[in-house]
């Protein structure tokens, strides 16, 4: 189940967010530390995968770049739900 979905810029203006109705406020802080930590990991050090997905804990976030638009969109889901 999709618990959480964004759209940003590659400035790093969010344009949308999404947060699943049962994500309750310690959820949302895991998936925004987990969301900089991929920041931090994935893009400013050029670690990403071939794969686009990110895992932390039990979190796990896909996530695809669109270089014309300059644009991150992420998609975050429980590590134990396959996708």
């Amino acid at each position: 189940m999709l618990e959480f979905f964004t759209i940003f810029s590659k400035g790093g203006i969010i344009l949308f967010s999404f947060k699943g109705f049962r994500t309750n406020k310690k959820d949302w802080e895991s998936f925004v530390n987990t969301v900089n930590s991929l920041i931090k990991t994935g893009f400013l050090q050029d670690k990403s995968d071939h794969k686009h997905v990110f895992e932390q804990g039990s979190l796990a976030l896909k996530y695809k770049l669109d270089n014309k638009l300059e644009l991150v969109f992420v998609a975050g889901y429980q590590k134990m739900l396959p996708w």
